[in-house]
């Protein structure tokens, strides 16, 4: 494992990401890693601890890049009695195929001043458009709330935004 460098992820283009997923006292626990082109793979960086490259564990699931998650709507019948779903054309869900198609810009956490801690601990990705990539670690299970997201530069919140690189490792 190497310590990972700004000339090490800037300008890197995401080839793979893979998920691993557990379940832990009711909470879905959902870890993203990404495999770059310049031969290494990581995990999202924690705010104040050193960040490293990894190896993909043996339980994590490569993504596809395009996913078709089914469509149905329920149709009523007969006074809202009786209830039959008919299937919709399917979701189609590109976040692996749009975080490939850019570069890492920066690594960023977010500082809470009124609480002057970093929040959420896990940094997240800044792409060449601006847009974000992170990961929610852990959910109430069932939610589905856990896992990668990625938001579009129209929607991000830029308060608070730190560079990970400048960010002092805690000393225990």
């Amino acid at each position: 494992m190497a310590t990972i460098s700004p000339e090490m992820i800037l300008g890197a283009h995401i080839v793979d990401v893979f998920q691993s997923r557990e379940i832990e006292d009711a909470i879905d626990i959902v870890i993203s890693y990404f495999t770059v082109d310049r031969g290494f793979s990581f995990a999202m960086p924690f705010a104040e601890e050193p960040w490293e490259t990894c190896d993909i564990p043996e339980n994590a699931d490569r993504l596809e890049d395009v996913e078709k998650i089914p469509s149905f709507k329920v149709v009523r019948k007969v006074f809202g009695l009786f209830q039959t779903l008919d299937e919709e054309a399917p979701i189609v869900v590109d976040i692996v195929k749009r975080i490939k198609a850019r570069t890492i810009a920066g690594v960023c956490c977010r500082y809470d001043r009124e609480f002057e801690m970093y929040y959420p601990f896990e940094g997240f990705l800044i792409l060449d458009d601006g847009s974000q990539v992170f990961n929610t670690t852990g959910a109430p299970l069932g939610t589905g709330a856990a896992g990668l997201y990625l938001t579009d530069k129209e929607k991000v919140d830029e308060d608070g935004l730190v560079d990970y690189f400048t960010v002092p490792f805690r000393s225990d």
